[in-house]
């Protein structure tokens, strides 16, 4: 289980490096294709509750926003993007007529939120106007994965306090520690390959770090609530792809806004 794991991690890590390596259209269309299929899962866990929601119009103006992302002129233009697409979801929804309208609108819009939104941050991080977006993109990536590889290993051979057992019994405060010493560890390598600065580059390791163990236990919250293991099978050893996006949909918006005020 443990080399299937190990195996899937390093391929998947290979195809996102490769894609944001390219950027351009390539990474947009990798996005592009992790957005399509978490939204596919996401509204199979919706279905789980009982509540079908009209997963073709998500993905549709989700993948809009996600181009319009992309454009150079969406900075300035992002809230009445975002406007826009909610009144278009909600709307729907509405003249759509059936009983439900506020619990479908309600899951509607927490999947743009929680999935959507994340993701083109990472297209507008890796295509910031001051040329380090591959840097940006690598360091998102590489906090993220240390973040949750440390907390794992540590966790199995060294956990013994829970740290949430109410949302996730296998997660540990002494995971959680080495997942946070494991992303400021790479911070330093991050620092000095990239010429980035150090206290600003541990700062944001230790930032992405809770943020990367808060959205994994945002996850496990969802999936225990409806009952689930994982919110899919496609990647062998990690389950499906919210499986392994949930911390970097954390990381994303607070590694976006440490970046931009930096």
């Amino acid at each position: 289980m443990l080399i299937t794991r190990a195996i899937s991690a390093v391929i998947f890590a290979i195809v996102f490096l490769l894609a944001a390596w390219l950027g351009k259209i390539w990474f947009l269309l990798f996005i592009g294709l992790v957005c399509t299929l978490a939204i596919l899962e996401f509204a199979q866990m919706a279905d789980k509750t009982g509540v079908q929601i009209h997963s073709g119009l998500l993905i549709g103006v989700s993948l809009a926003f996600l181009i319009i992302s992309y454009l150079p002129f969406a900075v300035g233009l992002m809230g009445a993007f975002i406007a826009l697409a909610v009144l278009v979801l909600i709307g729907a929804h509405f003249l759509d007529g059936r009983h439900g309208v506020f619990t479908k609108i309600g899951i509607t819009i927490f999947g743009f939120a929680y999935i959507a939104l994340p993701l083109a941050l990472l297209i507008m991080l890796r295509e910031y106007p001051d040329g380090r977006g591959l840097v940006y993109v690598i360091g998102v990536l590489v906090f993220t994965w240390a973040s949750d590889v440390c907390a794992y290993l540590f966790g199995s051979l060294l956990g013994k306090h829970k740290l949430a057992p109410k949302i996730s019994p296998s997660k540990s405060i002494e995971g959680a520690v080495a997942g946070l010493l494991g992303a400021v560890a790479v911070a330093f390598l991050w620092a000095a390959i990239f010429k980035a600065n150090l206290p600003a580059a541990i700062l944001i390791a230790t930032v992405s770090a809770i943020a990367s163990q808060i959205g994994d236990l945002a996850e496990s919250m969802l999936k225990r609530d409806i009952g689930i293991k994982d919110t899919g099978n496609l990647i062998p050893g990690h389950g499906g792809i919210l499986d392994r996006f949930d911390s970097l949909l954390f990381v994303v918006p607070l590694f976006y806004l440490m970046v931009v005020f930096a």
